[in-house]
């Protein structure tokens, strides 16, 4: 997780120029966005009707969904069930029969949220991406966090094993 000083400071060294401002406790957004003299970005927050704006956009985020455009989902963690029986490995595993494995979903757009844990790479990747979507893809909704599940199943020898398996079920979901 960047700092806002450390995001700062990478802006920075790439020869970029970004402001910020604290919008809540929760997040930082960023209000402007300078590529070397080129206005990239520009945020306004000016009147009743900015900070109208910006209250709908801080209660969006805080659901999941992005103010503006198209109302996207954000990276989360989202349901799903796994049933073994479904997929036909009801003759072979003897328990679990189901569980909820999860998986993740969302977008990555700019500014990328501290809790979404984003790498180094995944900040400047969406950096990019912002300022030429066409030429930067933005970076990926995937699991951060993967936990295990013990599987009692019958191997091929017909005897019964009781066995952990790593990183089956997804805990959390960061951009990439």
């Amino acid at each position: 997780m960047l700092s806002l000083y450390r995001t700062y400071s990478i802006a920075e060294k790439l020869g970029l120029n970004a402001s910020f401002f604290q919008s809540s406790k929760a997040a930082n957004t960023v209000t402007s966005f300078v590529d070397r003299g080129r206005d990239s970005f520009r945020g306004r927050l000016a009147g009743e009707e900015s900070q109208a704006t910006a209250r709908r956009a801080a209660f969006a985020s805080r659901h999941g969904k992005r103010h503006g455009r198209k109302s996207r989902l954000r990276c989360s963690k989202k349901p799903l069930h796994v049933n073994f029986k479904e997929l036909g490995w009801d003759d072979w595993i003897i328990a679990p029969l189901e569980y909820e494995a999860h998986h993740c979903e969302g977008v990555c757009d700019f500014p990328l949220r501290s809790h979404l844990e984003p790498t180094n790479h995944a900040i400047i990747q969406t950096l990019m991406n912002s300022m030429d979507p066409g030429a930067t893809p933005p970076s990926c909704c995937v699991p951060t966090k993967l936990t295990p599940i013990s599987i009692l199943y019958i191997d091929a020898g017909n005897n019964v094993v009781y066995k952990q398996y790593e990183d089956m079920v997804v805990e959390s979901c960061g951009c990439r």
